[in-house]
């Protein structure tokens, strides 16, 4: 018998999240493959980084801080396994295998090990365009996992790109056609 696609599918909580999950599932559809998506929670540096330094300041206890801290976090790890269960009970409607993972690590290193560990035939991300200094700060998921994934990645773009205008020597019409 022969093993089943298997999909890796990295996903945020962004708008182009279902984009990017609705392509991952066509595909492991049409090649009676398996999902395995993979979330990881985002730390929220810049918020904490103020918590920190109202801490330094004796503006607010650190406990009290950490309890909060950690309130938020167990707010976002229940609604993210909320979230991703839904997408697999979605899979399965589809008779789609499908699992997940809720993660705290930096998820281009993560989505490129779990790709090699879980032996995933193709990572799903997607590229939502970010601002110029996000991407310099933050770095950018999909051009991480498309220069160390050990599989093919497939990068779905980010739903504001419009019908773009080629050159005229870009014309493939066959009158064109060398002999």
């Amino acid at each position: 018998m022969m093993e089943p696609y298997r999909l890796l599918v990295g996903l945020d909580q962004t708008t182009l999240a279902d984009l990017v999950f609705q392509q991952a599932l066509n595909l492991a559809q049409d090649r009676q493959g398996e999902l395995y998506l993979v979330h990881c929670l985002n730390l929220e540096f810049q918020g904490q980084l103020g918590t920190m330094l109202d801490a330094g300041m004796g503006l607010q206890s650190r406990i009290n801080l950490d309890d909060l801290q950690q309130s938020r976090q167990v707010t976002q790890l229940k609604a993210a396994r909320r979230w991703l269960r839904q997408l697999c009970e979605q899979a399965a409607q589809r008779k789609v295998p499908c699992d997940y993972r809720i993660d705290r690590r930096s998820p281009g290193p993560l989505l490129c090990y779990l790709a090699q560990d879980w032996s995933a035939d193709l990572v799903v991300v997607g590229n939502g365009k970010k601002e110029v200094w996000q991407a310099l700060i933050l770095g950018s998921v999909s051009k991480y996992v498309i220069e160390h994934s050990p599989c093919p990645t497939l990068v779905v773009p980010g739903g504001n790109h419009r019908k773009r205008e080629f050159p005229p020597q870009a014309n493939l019409a066959s009158d064109n056609l060398l002999p």
